[in-house]
């Protein structure tokens, strides 16, 4: 997983972006762990800081959209 995260240095904007209802949601982006297909790792670029903001890594199969609103 480390790998992934520390792709996203390089590559901020590689991740798909999150279809999601909710509007706190905005721009929140997408990658899969590598060797771990189920899950993903959801972030946050912020161009303006050159940073990333890791949110969270879930499996697929959980309610997605409700644990992120938790945390954003």
């Amino acid at each position: 997983m480390d790998n992934a995260i520390h792709s996203l240095l390089n590559w901020p904007e590689r991740g798909a972006a999150c279809r999601f209802r909710s509007l706190a949601l905005a721009g929140l982006r997408w990658i899969f762990v590598p060797g771990f297909p189920k899950h993903m790792v959801f972030y946050q670029y912020l161009p303006g800081e050159k940073a990333v903001r890791i949110v969270q890594v879930l499996h697929g199969a959980r309610d997605l959209e409700t644990l992120l609103s938790e945390d954003v």
